[in-house]
């Protein structure tokens, strides 16, 4: 019979469990023979089978004791020399039960000497031996074979030589027996060998289950890997938070961020990293999240390490768990497979149970030991979904889109922010996509080998942009800032990571900023254009008065021409002088001259020249409510704003129609949305200008306001008007909104901000006229004329020495300190604030001031607004041009006598 190693292991084993059992019966069994046999066999032959019997025992016996001793039969197969030192005991044991069987065979011999009953008691003792070898010894049949054949051969021959009829059927029940102890020896090594078989399948099966537990633990662990690798790659900061505060996890942006490390920042709470003025917005977002058990988001300030601020949007998220309070996920910017797999585990389950209820009742401790393993594996599987469910949570929460690819650039993971972006309902619809051709295949136009993004799941790169555009589902394409990194786990390549984020409302932001750096540098040409002109119109003033003073004294007709002509040409210079401070209004370099003024006067006094500008076809209605409150506005500008807004209307109404103005005051007890911005609460004075025009349409009503844009034909508007009204508006606090429809007119309505009280009080109201005059003897007062344009300085020159002054001039800075230097009895500057050469006027007076303290100055400007530079902490007083000689006169005299 073949048997195996496993085999020749259990045979061992089993002959080293019966070898105690074997010889003390043994033993016992031979001391009750040798009793029998002490009277009646020959006293020699007896002691020498005694002393044989004894000493096979003893063998058996003492080696048995060795073979306890050093655990040899029990000890796992671990070597090849241990198995064949084990296959050379089994021969051996045959040849052990054979002496012993042929040792009680040789009673035999003593059968003669005795009567028949002690006959008969020892037939009976070596049929018992021979029965007891079949059972004890069937494990190895070889063995017990052996024994049963040396035991009864012998009695069996004994009987037949006899010669008689009952000794003759002695012999052959004696075969009978002989045969069915050894069909018996059979029949229990078989058993043996279904028992032993039963065992092996058992230990494999027991492995079985150590290996698949291995498997989940396995998966366990890489399952969190991967999802510590998407948070601890992407650039949002997120913290994970107990009920006390105590972070539970942080990942590798926010502790960048705040320059901590991880042992450091995991012995802060939350609120030690928030910014002190942010603290209660932070309690109040997680209280509300709390309350509310919903996702909120929050802004707020976080402290670094070393005390530097840093502003994060935060989507706080709460965690529950059996409607128990776990704590707070904070991020500071598909269960079908998984279903599967447990039905799997649990048809594997019952099999494995079904398997074992058929085992043998040897195997209950198995059994048990089992039920711990699957419940442990249990365990195991409940703590991977937890982890996972976790890891996904934080995920979802992000409001940065994120997806994961493997090696082939399918998806393995999304969360729901990128499932939206890309205009999907579920993240489960892109598990196992080609992302490239999902996402950004369309819009980029390139293969994947070619790509940037799909670089990170071929080689360890890294890769980030923001002017790369991504499509929807609908095929729709957005613009979006990503980046893009590879993971990396034990030194090899596993698969690669994209976040991505739409900056669609970022690209119309730096849009409307272009568009605004545009009108500023229209601004910034029209200031320009009318400093030049007021040069021009300076020129033209002061020759003017100096013509006017010369014809005033010969012949009296020619005179009054030329003081006629001269008069029309002063009042034309006068409204060119008023078109250039509605360019300067218009680029904002004109600072206005706010008062604390009624409204309602300012509309009373244009009323007349607003029916004469409409003409007679238009009809014009005013309605005021009585008393208005204050405003503070600048007067021209209100009146030119109201001028624009009638011009325009009368125009839209082409000669026919009605307008009306309406002037109120309003209190709003909430914000007031309007088109282009939100009025907060509080007290304004609405105006509101109503026509019956033709109105406008939708497709341009957004743009009325913008500089140059007109809807009237070439040459019969700037595009400037509403513009400007809206430049007023904005530079008194105020607010404006057109609404209007083709064929149904146009509103416009403006909200001007109440005065406060305080402000009324202390406002200073307009005085007009000059001062009494000082009397200054001029020729005692020497003046330095500062200006870089040769014609208007002739003319400063003229005028200054028609009053009697003695006049010094200069072209610039530099040429100017040299003229002081060289006369240091000059008593003023009058000099231009913007000039060549590297020196302004404001620097030229610190100049000469630093080398006389007290002189006086004057400045001029084609510019409305202060004085910048130097000066700027010094008193000044500022001329507009172009100058006229009697304003020039009594501005000399106050700054002289101050």
């Amino acid at each position: 019979m073949s048997v195996s190693h496993d085999i020749y292991r259990e045979q061992v084993m089993h002959l080293a469990r019966q070898t105690p059992s074997n010889t003390a019966i043994t033993g016992g069994i031979g001391l009750f023979t040798s009793v029998i046999l002490w009277n009646s066999a020959p006293d020699l032959w007896l002691l020498a089978w005694m002393m044989a019997h004894l000493i096979i025992t003893s063998i058996a016996y003492v080696r048995w004791r060795k073979s306890l001793s050093k655990k040899r039969w029990i000890r796992p197969a671990g070597s090849e020399g241990r198995d064949k030192r084990r296959k050379h005991f089994l021969p051996l044991a045959v040849g052990w039960s054979v002496c012993s069987g042929a040792i009680w065979g040789s009673v035999t011999f003593f059968l003669p000497e005795l009567s028949p009953t002690g006959q008969l008691a020892v037939i009976i003792v070596m049929v018992s031996m021979a029965s007891g070898a079949s059972s004890t010894l069937a494990a190895v049949p070889y063995a017990a074979a052996g024994f049963i054949l040396a035991d009864l051969v012998p009695a069996i021959i004994y009987f037949f030589l006899q010669g008689t009829l009952v000794y003759s059927l002695l012999g052959i029940m004696a075969i009978i027996y002989t045969l069915a102890m050894l069909y018996s020896t059979r029949i229990v090594y078989g058993n043996f060998l279904e028992a032993a078989q039963n065992r092996r399948e058992n230990a494999k099966l027991l492995e079985q289950i150590h290996d698949e537990r291995k498997s989940a633990e396995d998966n366990l662990l890489q399952s969190e890997q991967r999802y510590r690798d998407v948070v601890e790659t992407i650039g949002d900061m997120i913290a994970n938070t107990d009920t006390e505060g105590n972070f539970l996890f942080t990942n590798r942006a926010l502790r960048d961020t705040l320059g901590y490390d991880a042992d450091e920042i995991a012995a802060l709470k939350f609120l030690d990293i928030i910014d002190v003025d942010s603290k209660a917005t932070v309690l109040r977002a997680t209280r509300t999240a709390y309350t509310s058990r919903l996702s909120g988001t929050a802004e707020f300030i976080l402290s670094t390490k070393i005390g530097l601020p840093v502003w994060v949007e935060a989507t706080v998220t709460p965690m529950f768990e059996n409607g128990r309070y776990l704590g707070i996920n904070g991020v500071l910017r598909d269960i079908g497979l998984r279903k599967k797999t447990e039905q799997t585990q649990h048809e594997l389950q019952a099999q494995l149970q079904q398997r074992v209820a058929e085992a043998t009742f040897d195997l209950a401790s198995i059994n048990t030991s089992l039920q711990e393993e699957v419940s442990e594996r249990r365990q195991a599987e409940r703590a991977w979904r937890n982890s996972e469910a976790q890891l996904r949570l934080i995920l979802d929460s992000i409001v940065e889109a994120i997806y994961g690819v493997d090696l082939e650039g399918r998806c393995t993971f999304a969360n729901m922010a990128c499932a939206v972006l890309l205009g999907y309902e579920e993240a489960a619809e892109l598990l196992g996509a080609d992302m490239h051709t999902l996402a950004h295949a369309r819009s980029s136009g390139v293969p994947a080998q070619n790509c940037p993004i799909c670089n990170v799941h071929r080689i360890n790169a890294q890769n980030q942009s923001d002017d790369k555009y991504f499509s929807r589902q609908n095929g729709s394409q957005f613009p979006v800032e990503y980046t893009a990194g590879s993971i990396m786990r034990d030194g090899r390549l596993v698969g690669g990571v994209v976040a991505f984020l739409d900056i669609s409302r970022r690209r119309m932001a730096e849009d409307q900023l272009r568009q605004s750096q545009k009108m500023e540098a229209v601004g910034q040409l029209t200031g320009g254009i009318a400093h030049d002109f007021n040069n021009l119109l300076a020129i033209i003033v002061g020759n003017l008065d100096l013509l006017t003073a010369s014809a005033m004294s010969d012949i009296p007709l020619l005179n009054a021409a030329v003081l006629r002509r001269t008069d029309a040409v002063m009042r034309a210079a006068e409204r060119a002088g008023a078109l250039t401070r509605r360019l300067l209004t218009f680029s904002r370099q004109k600072l206005p001259g706010p008062l604390i003024i009624n409204p309602g006067m300012l509309v009373d006094d244009m009323s007349e020249i607003l029916r004469r500008t409409l003409g007679d076809e238009i009809s014009f209605d005013i309605h005021m409510a009585y008393p208005l409150w204050g405003v503070r506005i600048d007067p021209s500008l209100f009146e030119n704003a109201l001028l624009n807004l009638s011009i325009n209307a009368r125009d839209a109404m082409a000669g026919a129609g009605t307008l009306s103005i309406d002037l109120r005051n309003a209190h709003l007890d909430a914000p007031l949305r309007l088109a282009r911005l939100q009025a907060p609460e509080g007290d304004y004075v609405k105006l509101t200008v109503r026509d019956t025009g033709r109105g406008i349409s939708p497709e341009i009503i957004d743009r009325v306001f913008e500089p140059f844009f007109t809807t009237k034909d070439l040459g019969q508007g700037t595009g400037l008007g509403l513009s400007m009204v809206s430049g007023f508006v904005t530079q008194s606090g105020g607010y404006i909104q057109l609404d209007s429809e083709p064929g149904h007119g146009a509103l416009v309505t403006i909200y001007l901000p109440r005065a406060s009280a305080v402000e009324a009080d202390n406002s200073i109201p307009s005085q007009s006229g000059f001062p009494a005059p000082v009397n200054i003897a001029p020729n005692d007062v020497s003046i330095l004329v500062v200006e870089d344009d040769h014609d208007l300085r002739h003319i400063s020159v003229s005028q200054l020495s028609d009053l009697g002054y003695k006049v010094l001039c200069a072209e610039d800075g530099p040429s100017a300190l040299d003229t002081f230097r060289a006369n240091p009895s000059i008593q003023l500057v009058y000099t231009d604030i913007m000039m060549p050469n590297g020196m302004s006027g404001p620097e030229l007076v610190a100049h000469i001031r630093a080398l006389k303290p007290g002189i006086k100055a004057l400045f001029c400007s084609g510019f409305h607004g202060d004085v910048d530079g130097p000066d700027a902490s010094h008193t000044a007083t500022i001329l507009q041009k172009p100058v006229r000689k009697a304003l020039l006169a009594q501005t000399l005299i106050e700054v002289l006598s101050a």
